[in-house]
């Protein structure tokens, strides 16, 4: 693909950024977060590790 297919593929997920709304970006973020933190937990609990203070 190289270089200029690379600009491409950005060109297109910047578009794709583009016309999604503020608020819709804002919950997809929410659901991002929320997806990582139990995936971390799942982790956690698999590998016995406590989790860390904050």
């Amino acid at each position: 693909m190289g270089f200029a297919g690379d600009v491409t593929t950005l060109e297109a997920v910047a578009s794709g950024l583009a016309e999604i709304p503020d608020e819709a970006a804002g919950d997809r973020l929410a659901r991002d977060d929320a997806d990582r933190e139990r995936t971390l937990e799942h982790l956690r609990e698999l590998l016995g590790t406590p989790r860390p203070e904050r």
